[in-house]
């Protein structure tokens, strides 16, 4: 793998390998609070008490989506939770009914200016920083400037020397080799489902 390499991700967005040198300073997260969304009820740090309870359904709400998950633990480490197979989910749709990937660049970054951009942790240990395509339009649409951008880039990266790099937590419990138990693994819906902000 090369520095830059990029790829297509299943979901239809562009990839990039970080493979970026360490950083002395962390990155100044403060760029980034204009674009932190109002969750419009209380939340709570990971780690913090009160612990939800091993195979208890919740929602998990972020930005503009929310999911149906299983608890798989929850302690001062953070939640760690299953998301079977075809499982609910819910996303803000725009009117015309379009989903992310059916949009122009441009569109993406006016339309999902809150989204969050994710990492992609390969089984052999490369990090990619999936949605590259979007951080980009999203400077050229005036989304986000070119520090933001810079900041998640550098949050990337910071994440692969702390994290991947050397398999610290959760990278060194062995999470790659963990399955749910049978009953764990069937659809969940979000009747019954307490919330978790």
């Amino acid at each position: 793998m090369t520095a830059g390499e990029t790829r297509v991700s299943d979901s239809g967005g562009t990839m990039v390998l970080l493979t970026g040198p360490t950083r002395s300073a962390a990155p100044d997260l403060a760029v980034l609070e204009p674009l932190r969304l109002d969750p419009g009820e209380p939340t709570r740090p990971a780690g913090t008490a009160p612990f939800l309870p091993p195979g208890e359904v919740l929602t998990y709400r972020y930005g503009l989506f929310a999911q149906v998950l299983r608890v798989v633990r929850d302690d001062e480490r953070g939640l760690v939770a299953w998301l079977p197979a075809g499982s609910e989910q819910l996303t803000a749709t725009p009117r015309d009914g379009r989903g992310l990937r059916e949009r122009p660049l441009a569109d993406r970054a006016r339309l999902f200016a809150a989204r969050d951009y994710d990492l992609w942790l390969d089984v052999d240990g490369s990090l990619w920083l999936k949605d590259e395509d979007e951080l980009v339009a999203a400077v050229e649409g005036g989304a986000y400037t070119s520090d933001q951008v810079a900041a998640v880039r550098e949050i990337a990266e910071q994440a692969r020397h702390e994290l991947v790099v050397p398999s610290a937590w959760p990278l060194d419990e062995g999470w790659e080799a963990w399955r749910p138990p049978p009953e764990w693994d069937r659809p969940l819906t979000f009747d019954g489902a307490d919330a978790y902000p």
